[in-house]
């Protein structure tokens, strides 16, 4: 049977790479015996399995894509957490400036918080649950038109591993 992508999720990138490989080897190894059935007009019976590797295949993919994205987002929220913390105490500073100078009461911390969060959805238009679901999207247009625009290739195939 096809490994599931919650199967899958529990691998490190390493089992994913080496699963890859074995699916890879094994998609070439069918698709040889494929072309020989075809040569010598005799039955394929190996339909179930190579779609088992293609499904394995999709699901490693899947699960690649997801831990990109998180990655991606994780990243964002460090970038923003940083900057955040930059900008309060850039403001804290400028507040305490202006107190020094004029002997005004302290700044309220909650006027600073809304001014900084202010200047970061200025900075970082993008919602971080958003990020890399555009990717994804743009991604399965591209696949669509990848396969939409593959040729079928007639008589013998050469596939190399």
């Amino acid at each position: 049977r096809a490994w599931t992508a919650e199967e899958l999720r529990t691998k490190s990138f390493d089992d994913l790479h080496k699963l890859w490989w074995i699916c890879i080897k094994e998609k070439n190894k069918l698709l040889s015996q494929q072309d020989e059935a075809v040569r010598f007009a005799v039955i394929f019976f190996h339909k179930p399995r190579m779609r088992q590797v293609k499904r394995t295949m999709r699901n490693i993919k899947l699960v690649l894509w997801e831990r990109r994205i998180a990655y991606m987002q994780a990243q964002a929220i460090v970038e923003r957490e940083t900057t955040r913390m930059a900008l309060l105490r850039q403001y804290q500073e400028e507040e305490d400036g202006k107190e020094n100078a004029q002997d005004e009461p302290a700044a309220d911390p909650a006027a600073l918080e809304r001014r900084a969060e202010a200047e970061l959805r200025r900075r970082f238009p993008v919602p971080v649950h958003e990020i890399g679901r555009q990717a994804a999207a743009k991604r399965r247009v591209q696949e669509a038109r990848r396969k939409a625009k593959r040729p079928r290739h007639k008589g013998t195939r050469w596939f190399v591993v």
